[in-house]
């Protein structure tokens, strides 16, 4: 009877190799971050126009005066 041994070397596969298939866009992390984006820009904004702007109605009362336009023209 022959002797039976195992293998010590790890076998091989051979095969065609395949094309990478190109990276679908992923739509949810895209709408993720628009809306991310749109959050942070309108807080910026917010936060901006609150604490740099000042905006106050009024009215600006001043006494008459005159304008004299040059006569060198």
């Amino acid at each position: 009877m022959k002797p039976f041994k195992f293998k010590s070397k790890a076998s091989v596969l051979r095969g065609v190799k395949e094309d990478k298939s190109p990276k679908k866009t992923n739509w949810d992390r895209v709408i993720y971050l628009i809306l991310f984006l749109l959050i942070f820009v309108s807080l910026l904004f917010y936060t901006l126009q609150k604490n740099i702007f000042v905006n106050v109605d009024g009215q600006i009362i001043t006494e008459r005066f005159t304008v004299n336009f040059p006569e060198d023209i």
